[in-house]
């Protein structure tokens, strides 16, 4: 299973597929990174994603998901509160299918 969300952003519909992950560690921090795919716009509006395992978090924008966090970038033109709320309701229906799962198959 690959965890996939469909969303508006604007006038246009983008479905953000996660295909991969891997992890990444220093100096006391460990990071899960996601790699995504977007179909839908020729820009992304889920720039990265990644799941904090250890070390500080930083203030970027985050959900959390039975006591997992997980922050995300989003794309330059995400830039009104419309579009926040549709791309952050996005991640965490995407962070809820591979919670759920445990794992991300590669495509």
């Amino acid at each position: 299973m690959h965890a996939e969300s469909t969303y508006k952003v604007g006038t246009s519909y983008i479905s953000t597929v996660i295909v991969n992950d891997r992890v990444w560690e220093k100096e006391g921090h460990r990071r899960r990174y996601f790699e995504l795919e977007t179909d839908g716009d020729e820009r992304k509006a889920i720039e990265s994603l990644w799941e904090i395992l250890e070390g500080s978090r930083r203030a970027e924008a985050r959900v959390e998901v039975d006591g997992r966090t997980y922050g995300y970038n989003t794309g330059v033109f995400v830039n009104s509160g419309t579009k926040k709320s549709n791309v952050a309701s996005a991640v965490e229906d995407l962070v809820q299918q591979i919670h759920e799962t445990g794992s991300v198959q590669q495509r």
